[in-house]
């Protein structure tokens, strides 16, 4: 937690702190993270040209998430999916509709590094208004998975630490997984 401060993850430390302080509760986070993200931003105005469609032919736009097999099948998504995009730089939508963070973005990738982006619109007139969510569990992998949790201590030094440990730490009512939620909306045409 304070390595993640120290190295501006503030809400990858946030995450780690409820882990073990929040006793369960669901936690709001700053929608910044995911709003600075160059697949977020991407996959945001592929869903609005996804959406336009859609209210041309007057069917629904509420409730829409990244993984609906309609957004996944349509020309929108298409431009961002893996092979047509940097994984390092740009992200990509995975083939079940969880947006796969850009590696470079250390702050993101250290708190959430693979999401569902879901939104709401609405249409008055010519605008749009969109409420947009990702909600995410906290939570680890037991150590028969395999998975491994690079921390990042210091310039050239990462320590290594298999996700069964902390998934180990809930059994012994040391930590509590969780749910967290990032909102914001946006006005549009």
């Amino acid at each position: 937690m304070v390595g993640g401060r120290y190295h501006g993850f503030e809400e990858a430390a946030t995450l780690a702190d409820h882990y073990v302080n929040g006793d369960g509760k669901t936690l709001n986070i700053n929608p910044k993270v995911y709003t600075d993200s160059v697949i977020v931003s991407d996959a945001m105005l592929a869903l609005k040209s996804h959406i336009k469609e859609l209210s041309s032919r007057k069917e629904p736009v509420s409730m829409i998430r990244s993984s609906d097999a309609k957004f996944l099948d349509s020309i929108h998504a298409r431009h961002l999916k893996k092979g047509t995009r940097s994984v390092i730089k740009q992200g990509y939508i995975l083939d079940n509709g969880a947006l796969l963070v850009e590696q470079s973005n250390q702050r993101l990738k250290n708190s959430d590094h693979r999401f569902y982006l879901a939104v709401n619109t609405t249409k008055n007139g010519d605008n749009f208004l969109s409420q947009w969510k990702v909600e995410s569990i906290y939570d680890f992998e037991p150590f028969d998975k395999g998975f491994i949790t690079d921390i990042p201590l210091a310039k050239g030094f990462i320590l290594r630490l298999p996700d069964g440990l902390s998934h180990y730490l809930t059994k012994v009512s040391v930590a509590k997984d969780f749910k967290y939620i990032a909102r914001w909306q946006d006005l549009w045409k």
